[in-house]
């Protein structure tokens, strides 16, 4: 992200008509966004109230409690744990593939499990969570 500037005469003299660095956001909002996005990987949906699809490099626990988002979850080698912290019923869409590639997702939500699909939507009463557990086939 670089900045524009038109008066390159007076200001620098190499030529550029834009320095900053491309890599680097100068903008706490375009951080946070990236941040919260592709990172932690939750966004709004046109298809359900969010879409979780995480990016994460390393095992633990995220926790937003915004009340536009309200949502918790626990990664791990062997499970997602997805826990609607809302005080209303939500539907979530959810990807996992960039967190487990290549292996196969089983799911226990409202007391049924299933064999979760790409992009699979999941409906969560509030407080309650879904246990996605991994596996190879």
């Amino acid at each position: 992200m670089g900045e524009r500037y038109d008066m390159d005469h007076v200001y620098y003299i190499d030529g550029k008509d834009w320095h900053g660095c491309p890599h680097y956001y100068e903008y706490p909002c375009v951080y946070t966004w990236v941040l919260l996005h592709e990172y932690v990987g939750i966004r709004y949906s046109l298809e359900s109230d969010l879409l979780i699809a995480p990016k994460l490099v390393d095992y633990g626990t995220v926790e937003l409690a915004s009340s536009g988002i309200a949502v918790t979850y626990v990664y791990s080698q062997q499970q997602f744990i997805l826990t609607n912290t809302a005080d209303h019923q939500r539907t979530f869409q959810i990807d996992l593939s960039a967190l487990y590639p290549e292996l196969s997702i089983s799911y226990m939500a409202s007391g049924e499990e299933r064999i979760m699909c790409v992009n699979d939507k999941i409906t969560l009463a509030a407080g309650d969570n879904a246990d996605f557990k991994i596996f190879k086939l």
